[in-house]
């Protein structure tokens, strides 16, 4: 009989980024968005307006998703599209008002994902996950091609979401 072990890093890793996905799942329905809804709205937030291929790059998702993600978030009165002013050919992707609104709402929700995480530590024991997560990100960077991968992921606070 094999004894029981300790769990490995990757798998406790990974169940936390199932069960906070879930989590965020749950809350974002709250402002009527889903999760890949947010992030394209968190890039154009912070990048400002894009081409579509550009947001597909920012958010690693394909072309082809990204047009009918950028076409539901129309509907929704989230995004709109713009052409180039300086290329007629380049249509750019931009953040509404209404959107700016969910982006904040969203962020909101972030922050209250972030105090359930962090809600049995002390300050000293976040300030410390914190440093490690960092550590455990530049590790995996260091050993792998997503160098770039992380970079979509920016800050409202500072901190990396």
């Amino acid at each position: 009989m094999v004894e029981c072990q300790e769990e490995k890093t990757f798998v406790l890793l990974k169940k936390l980024f199932h069960m906070t996905g879930y989590l965020s799942m749950q809350k974002m329905s709250r402002v009527g968005i889903k999760q890949g809804q947010a992030w394209v709205l968190f890039a154009l937030h912070r990048f400002g307006e894009l081409s579509q291929k550009e947001l597909a790059q920012k958010v690693h998702i394909t072309p082809p998703s990204m047009t009918v993600a950028v076409k539901k978030m129309e509907e929704m009165g989230l995004v709109k599209k713009e052409i180039d002013e300086k290329d007629k050919r380049i249509i750019r992707i931009c953040i509404t008002e209404q959107g700016e609104k969910v982006v904040k709402r969203s962020m909101c929700i972030t922050d209250e994902i972030d105090q359930i995480l962090l809600e049995d530590m002390t300050e000293e024991e976040k300030q410390e996950f914190h440093a490690l997560l960092h550590r455990a990100m530049r590790s995996v960077e260091k050993n792998s091609n997503m160098k770039e991968h992380n970079h979509m992921f920016f800050s409202h606070h500072g901190e990396t979401i």
